[in-house]
């Protein structure tokens, strides 16, 4: 069965009422919130024992300096009481909103890797500085027997000291020295992997610590040293978050939010780049598969031995002949080698032959003409040959011009036609 826990207790300074929000129970001790005062927590002991009130006023007295930055003292600064006017609790100061892990828990390497994967040298050496600094601060309040129990991180390499009143005020020679020896392995679990060549004074304390005969060094040497050695790291870049890396231990959900962030990077990414045409493929070497590289036009022939003969853009064109002027083919001799084939040169105009009785070609008719244009439309194909068309020029020349007669090439003789008679 669960302990019974007073729901609203008294303050001893100012007898106000504090109603508190449970967060955890754990073998009579309650941790909770203050609804009247966001900041501060209540720590409740429901079975203390008779000296558990002059314990925490002691407490009360001697509070430790404060030590910057890098720690943060759950010390109480009011007591609790009940009803009946015992003494059941105090109230801390809370040490903020971000997420906190016992000491332990960092220095196991496997669990490391769960709380902190990003953890680098630096860190390592700010929770040593912060811890030695934390136990210089109760070692100069007179108090001491600090366990790892006693200590957890944020994620910012703070050491907090927790558990306040299980802490023994005046604390004796044979107490500090038990603190120190204990200080002394959690740095050389910490950042004594590695030698520092660079730091005589923080590779002289780990030396002394690693001999058992010598005595431990106090909490402010290794503070001093520490501080050093983490002077003479280089800057780091931040990551994964908008503090510096040698500020902030980066967490599990860092990394996380990172991931997050490159997915979210690259899907605008490929938003932006121009769509690929459907059933193309870019290899992942060529330009055009790279983000905002020019994409070239793909062309599909459906018929590649026709476009092998079409004159392309780098091809020159050949010149078109002048109006009223035919190409002149001349025929192909067998015997004759083959020539290189090269541009085609338009023919020369055919010139008339001798003019012949003016009376013959006067007599030329329009019946006649209409005839020869009826056998020209019948006939296209044959257009080509020279004979055809030196004929067609004599009988569709223009009305009282003369007849051109038809001439024959041959390999070494040329003879020249009568004129047709008039029908």
């Amino acid at each position: 069965m669960a302990d019974s826990f007073p729901t609203a207790l008294q303050r001893t300074s100012d007898e106000r009422w504090v109603t508190l929000e449970v967060v955890t129970r754990e073998r009579g001790r309650l941790l909770a919130r203050v609804q009247e005062a966001p900041r501060m927590a209540a720590v409740v002991r429901w079975d203390a024992a008779p000296d558990y009130e002059p314990h925490l006023r002691e407490l009360l007295a001697t509070p430790p300096p404060a030590g910057g930055g890098g720690i943060h003292m759950a010390w109480p600064t009011d007591l609790l009481h009940d009803l009946d006017a015992r003494i059941v609790g105090y109230l801390a100061p809370r040490p903020g909103k971000g997420a906190t892990f016992p000491l332990a828990a960092y220095l196991d390497p496997a669990r490391r890797t769960q709380i902190a994967p990003l953890a680098t040298r630096r860190h390592h050496l700010r929770v040593a500085r912060n811890t030695a600094t934390a136990i210089a601060a109760l070692h100069h309040a007179g108090i001491g027997r600090v366990r790892g129990r006693h200590l957890k991180l944020d994620d910012r390499a703070r050491v907090i000291v927790v558990r306040a009143d299980e802490l023994v005020p005046g604390t004796t020679a044979a107490m500090r020295a038990d603190d120190e020896r204990r200080l002394g392995n959690l740095v050389m679990r910490l950042v004594g992997g590695r030698p520092w060549a660079t730091d005589e004074a923080l590779e002289a304390l780990l030396a002394r610590a690693r001999d058992p005969r010598r005595p431990p060094a106090p909490a402010g040497e290794w503070f001093h040293a520490l501080r050093q050695a983490e002077r003479s790291l280089p800057r780091e870049p931040a990551v994964a978050t908008a503090d510096t890396a040698q500020d902030r231990v980066v967490r599990s959900t860092d990394l996380a939010t990172a991931l997050e962030r490159a997915r979210a990077e690259a899907d605008l990414a490929r938003q932006a780049a121009p769509a690929t045409p459907a059933g193309i493929t870019a290899s992942p070497g060529t330009a055009s598969s790279r983000a905002g590289a020019p994409r070239r036009p793909i062309v599909i022939d459906s018929n590649p031995m026709a476009r092998r003969h079409r004159p392309g853009g780098q091809r020159p064109r050949p010149a078109a002949p002048a109006a009223g002027v035919r190409r002149a083919t001349a025929p192909v001799d067998p015997a004759a080698p083959a020539e290189p084939a090269g541009p085609v040169e338009p023919a020369a105009p055919v010139e008339p032959a001798a003019s012949v009785e003016p009376a013959a070609a006067a007599a030329t008719s329009v019946a006649a003409r209409a005839a020869t244009d009826d056998a020209v439309a019948s006939l296209p194909g044959q257009l080509d040959d020279p004979a055809v068309a030196a004929a067609l020029a004599r009988l569709t020349g223009p009305a009282g011009a003369p007849a051109p007669a038809a001439t024959a090439v041959g390999a070494d003789a040329t003879t020249t036609a009568a004129p047709a008679p008039a029908r």
